[in-house]
């Protein structure tokens, strides 16, 4: 039974509550209360006020676990704010893919295909940026989706679409934490210099759900900054690293500012914490390779069901 107001009711009188051996008779009732006063002839009788009773509370708003009402739950991180503002501004990102160096899709679309992503498959393109990977992938496979946490990078890429008339395209506001893949599952995802904005706890929970929205034999090609050293090791190739940094122009490249800004601020992690990662959520290394000991692409299967073409 639903609990009640405890001002909705008498106090409650034990069950079988009554005189016993050896117990004092009851108090005698008290008195009726007084009839109430007569109202004049031709008016009707009279009517106690009415007891004032108090409307009942709305329900509680839904709320995710320890979080605002109907939003995400309040530990996990703000992924927009985690992304850097500079890739929420409009200015920057009308430069970044030149910063980034005009970066080739093709190897990677020949890499899936190579490893048995077909024509008709449905790939994931996470944090797409201003979407040089979706573009191309979506002229190469059945169905695209893009997702991105960050409103300028998506305006970009819609803008990008509209100019080249590409088709099977769909964006997703989200990140690695909200995305909520739909329908069938995917034939591979695809993420390239995002997953470093998370710390490391979240990285292995982006993971997981990413091996849980791919069909098994699905693939995950993940191109990121992962340290290939030691921690002893860390400091000394940090230093390298950024006196190594070619650009001088922060829009022409990434400076030794832009790399130490990255040790500082960013969530790179060691490559010997990242393949346990992949391990646990269910994925195997099919290939590794890194460059200058931080520049890293895996193309990962995720383990379990006979892989196939996607259809």
């Amino acid at each position: 039974m639903a609990p009640t107001d405890p001002g909705d009711a008498p106090p409650a009188v034990p069950d079988g509550a009554g005189p016993f051996p050896g117990a004092a008779p009851p108090a005698a009732p008290p008195p009726p209360p007084a009839s109430p006063p007569q109202a004049p002839a031709g008016t009707g009788p009279a009517t106690p006020d009415a007891p004032t009773v108090a409307p009942a509370a709305p329900p509680p708003p839904t709320r995710a676990p320890g979080g605002a009402a109907g939003g995400p739950p309040s530990f996990r991180p703000d992924e927009a704010a985690f992304a850097g503002a500079e890739h929420l501004d409009p200015a920057f990102v009308a430069g970044f893919d030149r910063k980034q160096g005009e970066p080739d899709p093709e190897p990677d679309i020949a890499l899936l295909r190579e490893h048995g992503t077909g024509p008709h498959a449905t790939v994931v393109d996470l944090g797409s940026g201003t979407g040089r990977f979706a573009l191309a992938a979506a002229q190469a496979f059945g169905s695209v989706v893009a997702v991105d946490v960050s409103p300028a990078m998506r305006d970009h890429l819609t803008r990008a679409a509209t100019a080249a008339s590409v088709t099977g395209l769909t964006q997703v506001a989200a990140g690695f934490l909200s995305y909520e893949h739909r329908g069938a599952p995917a034939d591979a995802v695809h993420t390239r210099h995002a997953l470093h904005q998370l710390p490391d706890v979240w990285k292995a929970v982006a993971l997981q759900r990413i091996a849980d929205m791919l069909r098994p034999g699905g693939l995950l090609l993940l191109t990121d900054l992962v340290y290939d050293c030691s921690p002893a090791e860390a400091e000394p190739m940090f230093h390298r690293w950024v006196a190594d940094a070619a650009a001088v122009d922060p829009a022409e490249g990434y400076t030794a500012a832009d790399y130490a800004e990255h040790l500082r601020t960013e969530f790179s992690t060691f490559r010997w914490l990242l393949e346990p990662m992949l391990e646990r959520a269910g994925f195997e290394v099919l290939r590794s390779d890194y460059r200058g000991r931080v520049f890293a692409r895996y193309l990962c299967r995720r383990v379990g069901g006979t892989p196939r073409d996607g259809v």
